[in-house]
């Protein structure tokens, strides 16, 4: 199946309706975190990876039409440190 742009604009805009605040929130979250830990040579793209992971889950779960919470993104973090 292969969407035109306009209509990935579209579905894009369907499945964020109601919550752009939330997506844009774990967004910026996700920058200002991973931005500085790239800078640490071997924790820092560790830490790093597992944070992507999470914020990856939590676009996904929010383009599934699911509501996720902004903790999935650390949910990894936890379980790496267990």
């Amino acid at each position: 199946m292969f969407l035109n742009y306009a209509a990935l604009r579209r579905y894009a805009r369907e499945s964020l309706r109601g919550t752009w605040g939330s997506a844009a929130g774990v967004t910026l979250l996700f920058l200002i975190l991973v931005g500085p830990l790239s800078y640490i040579p071997f924790w820092g793209i560790f830490m790093s990876g597992t944070i992507t992971i999470g914020y990856t889950l939590f676009i996904l779960k929010r383009f599934a039409a699911n509501t996720p919470n902004w903790a999935i993104c650390f949910r990894n973090l936890k379980a790496a440190f267990i």
